[in-house]
């Protein structure tokens, strides 16, 4: 499809922190066997893509308004704005788990592999950043799966600046 959208009928999940392992790999697993992008389905009979899309964007919002008023910010775009996030990509025999990146303006972006080297030079090197991506087995236990997630939170930036806090009582 070659789009991204907040999956319509997709399983998701926030907790609050302290999230336990198995919580996490319960919650992942579940929203990686219901989502519509990750299992590349065409949009339901009679809906066009641009339909669908417009649904996701409804249902993202609504997700944030509810967030909004769990937490209490003030708008629903402040919710995302300190929010951690990983990228999860999934093979027929390998799950990536990306760290993301808070850049100015709200724009959030995964690390991805880049080009070592100077700019403006021809002299670049394709290289993957060390420990901004985690590669595992689909069928990984729960505890892998968690503490490839907890990982990449922590390799996550908010212009430029690590902000991940261990919870209480977790060893990382």
């Amino acid at each position: 499809m070659g789009q991204l959208y907040f999956s319509v009928e997709g399983h998701f999940a926030t907790g609050d922190e302290p999230v336990s392992d198995a919580w996490i790999a319960k919650n992942l697993r579940q929203a990686l066997q219901t989502s519509k992008m990750i299992a590349r389905a065409a949009p339901p009979p009679g809906e066009t893509i641009n339909e669908m899309e417009q649904r996701s964007h409804a249902r993202y919002a609504a997700y944030a308004e509810e967030l909004r008023k769990r937490y209490g910010y003030r708008t629903a775009d402040s919710v995302f704005a300190q929010a951690l996030q990983v990228s999860v990509t999934l093979y027929e025999d390998l799950l990536v788990l990306r760290a993301m990146n808070r850049r100015r303006g709200g724009i959030w972006v995964a690390w991805e592999k880049g080009f070592a080297g100077r700019r403006g030079t021809s002299k670049h090197i394709l290289c993957e950043p060390e420990g901004k991506y985690v590669r595992l087995s689909p069928s990984c236990s729960d505890e892998e799966l968690a503490r490839g997630v907890r990982e990449m939170l922590r390799a996550c930036r908010i212009s430029g600046k690590p902000v991940y806090v261990e919870p209480e009582g977790h060893e990382g």
